[in-house]
């Protein structure tokens, strides 16, 4: 299994294998890789504005935020519906789009979604979900997409220039 660890704006690549069924052996790449410079260096595309990113995983939700920024976002994150809602409301002139987890504690992506949109029904929201768009979006009319977990920078980086130019 491939995974990351994200440190500041540094991201090393984890490969864990299973050697047994109660041990696990963990080996970190040795050299991290900027991720800022491979992004755009990889992709040309530039963003601006402000960006809400709700995630209550905290390593997906650093890493994301750290993307966007590298993107050249300004980003603002929160970690479950609740906190979600009350930023958006703080900073509702701002901000150019909603990345929503839909399974979080305290108020899910559904909830969330249906009263950022009684506090501003034009702004885009992106639902990330480990569960089907099936299962999550289809629910929800009015999404501008879609993402499905896990995603990669280069799915995440396409939808954000799809829906904001």
């Amino acid at each position: 299994m491939y995974g990351h660890r994200q440190s500041g704006r540094r991201v090393r690549v984890v490969r864990t294998e299973r050697k047994h069924a109660e041990a696990t052996k963990v080996q970190f790449q040795s050299r991290p890789v900027d991720l800022g410079r491979l992004v755009i260096q990889a992709s040309g595309y530039r963003g601006s504005g402000l960006v809400l990113v709700v995630d209550d995983e905290p390593d997906i939700l650093e890493t994301t935020a750290d993307f966007l920024q590298s993107l050249g976002f300004e980003v603002i994150q929160a970690e479950d519906g609740r906190d979600a809602v009350e930023r958006f409301a703080r900073h509702l002139e701002r901000i150019r789009l909603v990345l929503l987890d839909y399974s979080m504690p305290h108020m899910d992506g559904a909830e969330c979604f249906r009263r950022i949109r009684e506090l501003s029904p034009s702004i885009p929201v992106l639902m990330t979900s480990g569960f089907s768009e099936g299962d999550t979006a289809r629910a929800l009319e009015g999404l501008a997409g879609f993402l499905q977990k896990p995603y990669d920078f280069a799915r995440l980086r396409a939808k954000m220039q799809e829906v904001l130019g």
